[in-house]
């Protein structure tokens, strides 16, 4: 993993945006003019929502006019809370959800339920689906998250919602490449960090190179965990926090992944969590 000052060629590489939208996920995978939008950031009783006061004004900065795919992992509103603001300002023309169910009636006719899905591909990236508990019977919101595992020249990165420690041993079971240590294995940590997710187990198979969270900054959830932090530098895997660095921007190119932090030389007030690793290499 290497930090990046911005010389890469976004256009031609494929890339990651996760946004910084608090105690939430928002992820935008763009490759060759194709774009695909995994959840929407949460939307709370204040007022606010992360659709509006990041998502639209980020994209129209960055050029991004159009989605061809959106994901919605959960239901639950710091995943899904942003869908009515989204859905003012953009046409996706498909959308692939973990609750069908849950979400607002005009959506639900179109939406194709993530279990089952059959792979697409965005730019040269292939975008794998998986879900643990889908249908009227699931038992937990969360373990109904929609896993997506994005695919390109060697590196993997592991999109899996707010699945719990139990579903995890579900996933490497169904999906045991996972564990395979070639390449690079981009992890966006469950849950937010949660100590319900990340159990050993999963880390330990994984030992992910990057592992990111998205969490909001000293939220009230504590997120991530101590617990978890240290089970992913006993594996040594790099840390980052958008509740630190500000949204990320992710290159996979032929030689690393290139990480650019939007808020790189952060105010004195805003300090890495402690005991969270932001090691970094040139």
């Amino acid at each position: 993993v290497a930090t990046s000052p911005g010389k890469t060629s976004w256009q031609t590489t494929p890339g990651l945006w996760i946004w910084d939208v608090g105690q939430g996920l928002s992820v935008m995978l763009e490759h060759q003019g194709q774009t695909l939008l995994y959840d929407t950031g949460p939307e709370s009783a204040s007022g606010y929502n992360a659709v509006e006061e990041v998502l639209l004004p980020s994209l129209s900065k960055i050029g991004v006019h159009s989605l061809d795919t959106l994901v919605i992992s959960h239901g639950d509103s710091d995943h899904a809370g942003g869908l009515g603001p989204l859905l003012m300002h953009f046409e996706p023309r498909r959308v692939i959800a973990g609750e069908p169910d849950r979400l607002p009636a005009d959506l639900r006719p179109r939406a194709a339920p993530c279990d089952g899905h059959q792979p697409l591909v965005v730019g040269e990236v292939t975008v794998r689906f998986w879900q643990a508990e889908a249908g009227p019977g699931r038992k937990d919101a969360n373990d109904a998250s929609c896993v997506v595992l994005l695919e390109y020249d060697g590196y993997r990165v592991l999109l899996p919602g707010d699945i719990s420690t139990r579903v995890e041993r579900r996933l490497l079971a169904d999906l045991p490449e996972l564990a395979d240590r070639t390449g690079t294995l981009v992890l966006v940590a469950p849950h937010h960090g949660s100590k319900t997710s990340s159990g050993a187990f999963f880390v330990r198979a994984l030992s992910p190179e990057l592992v990111i969270f998205t969490a909001g900054y000293r939220h009230r959830y504590g997120h991530p965990h101590p617990d978890v932090v240290a089970r992913y530098q006993a594996v040594g895997s790099h840390l980052l926090n958008t509740a630190t660095t500000g949204a990320l921007r992710l290159a996979l190119t032929e030689s690393c992944v290139k990480v650019h932090e939007w808020r790189k030389h952060a105010p004195f007030w805003i300090r890495p969590l402690e005991g969270l690793s932001v090691g970094r290499s040139e």
